[in-house]
Parts: C-alpha cells; sequence; structure tokens
C-alpha cells in the first residue's frame, strides 16, 4: 500500500487536505469484498462536548462542539467513489454500539466498515467516527485508489464547499499519471499523441523538482479554453489525458508552467 497527500495554495482549496492510498493486490488470489476507511477521534477541545452526524447533502462525517467559543468545524470525506460508509460512536459505548476505551476488536473494526452509512448523530461527549467505503475488488497483480478529504471551517457553507472543491480536485489529481521508472533530470513538455486527434490526446511531461505544475490550452487568439493541470506535483515523468470534445475543429497551443520554467507546443483537433 502507497499513501500519498496533497495540499492547495489557492484560496479556494485551503480548507482540506487530501489523503491517496493505492492499495496493490500481490497475493495469487484476488481479493474481494475489501473495506477501506479512516478512524477519527477529534477531541476538538478536550474530549468532551464533541457531536458527529452524517451530512447527507454532502456526503461526509461532520464533527463540531458545543461549545459556543469554539468555532471550528471538521469533516472528514470519501471522495474516490461513493460506496460511502460511515460509523459514529461514543467512545464509552453509551451510543453506536461499540466501545473503545476497552480496545478497537478486528471484528468492531469490521462492523464500523462494512455497516453502510450510520447518519447519527451521536454526542455530545467523547466521540469518534470512521469514514470509509466499499465493497472494492481487486484482481491478482491490481490495484485501485482509494482516497478521502479531511476539511475543517468555521462555517457550514465553506465546510460544505471545501469537501465539494476537495472531489473536483480529486478528479484532476486522477487524470495525471506517473510514468514508471522515468526520473527526469530537467523540465520538460511533450508533443502529444495522437496529433491530429479527436476528441482525446495524450500530454507527457517531466517535473525535475517538485513544485507547482500548471498546463493550459490556449485557442489561436490566447484564450484559455482548459486547465489540465494546476496541482503541487513531485519530481517524476506524468501523462494527462486531454478531452477537446466541447471544442471546435482547429489548431489550439498547450503551455506548461512551472516556476521560471515554460514551455509551449501546438496540437491540432480535428472532428
Amino acid at each position: 500500500m502507497k499513501q500519498r497527500s496533497y495540499n492547495h495554495s489557492a484560496t479556494a482549496d485551503e480548507d482540506f487536505v487530501i489523503v491517496r492510498y493505492t492499495i496493490k493486490n500481490v497475493s495469487t488470489l484476488p481479493v474481494t469484498g475489501l473495506y477501506a476507511g479512516l478512524y477519527f477521534d477529534w477531541d476538538l477541545i478536550d474530549g468532551t462536548g464533541d457531536r458527529t452526524e452524517w451530512n447527507v447533502a454532502g456526503n461526509y462525517g461532520k464533527v463540531w462542539n458545543n461549545s459556543a467559543a469554539f468555532t471550528t468545524k471538521v469533516a472528514s470525506a470519501l471522495i474516490s467513489s461513493t460506496n460511502y460508509s460511515f460509523k459514529p460512536m461514543m467512545n464509552d459505548g453509551t451510543a453506536g454500539g461499540i466501545s473503545v476505551y476497552d480496545g478497537y476488536s478486528d471484528l468492531e473494526k469490521w462492523t464500523s466498515l462494512s455497516s453502510g452509512v450510520v447518519t447519527g448523530p451521536i454526542g455530545a461527549g467523547d466521540i469518534s467516527h470512521v469514514t470509509g467505503g466499499g465493497p472494492f475488488d481487486i484482481p491478482v497483480g491490481d490495484s485501485i485508489e482509494v482516497a478521502f478529504a479531511l476539511a475543517a471551517s468555521d462555517d457550514d457553507l465553506k465546510l460544505d464547499q471545501a469537501i465539494a472543491n476537495a472531489r473536483g480536485k480529486w478528479t484532476g489529481i486522477t487524470s495525471v499519471k506517473e510514468v514508471a521508472g522515468e526520473v527526469p533530470g530537467t523540465f520538460a513538455l511533450h508533443q502529444n499523441y495522437p496529433n491530429p486527434f479527436n476528441p482525446n490526446t495524450i500530454i507527457r511531461f517531466s517535473v525535475p523538482t517538485s513544485g507547482l505544475v500548471k498546463i493550459k490550452v490556449y485557442d489561436l487568439l490566447g484564450n484559455t479554453v482548459a486547465e489540465v493541470v494546476n496541482r503541487e506535483m513531485n519530481k517524476g515523468s506524468y501523462e494527462v489525458s486531454f478531452d477537446g470534445k466541447n471544442l471546435s475543429s482547429g489548431i489550439y497551443f498547450y503551455e506548461m508552467t512551472s516556476g521560471n520554467f515554460s514551455q509551449k507546443m501546438k496540437m491540432l483537433l480535428l472532428k
């Protein structure tokens, strides 16, 4: 299993982080009925006065404190798929059916992950919850991606928006794939392929140092028609798919920028 995390400097995305897990089946048998999740025991102040519930509209777990002086609210959400699970509980076992004070057994973990969405609310008191998803199947030698967003805000609407923005960012993250085995020494933007294309094409690029990478597509008048990449990236070689289904046939330019580096290439969309 490989874990990666992402945070973003843009104002619209500063209230959340994304945690990504790549789970590979290295056994000789297929894996079926797998559930994956994260356990959270927030203790927003001192383990008292906390409440937790499932936000039905936003599909995420929420925690807040009864104290009027403490306005920060936190959220956790599965963002890589829609087979959600959520289990809220009082840590002493008085609500939720599980006590974690006497240990958190494998059976209790399985129950937390595999019982679907339990909406709550639970609390106020010393609470915790599990945010997860499943079931997942992984063929031999294959892998799956499971990702979660963690968000915080003093405002309910901003918390909703943070989770929604995280889901949008995840779509962008998964459109970029790392090319294994290549360790670049310089920045590079390669010619897209196929070219001409209709309507999909692949853009490959290389990043020699970690940093913010942007790739934008422009029309002949210099208008931005798409932003293909806008994220912090580690050193490596990557490829990203660009979909021109909403564009007219013609010549377009795509430009990669990162720090002081800038390179532009031309591509042709023929429908």
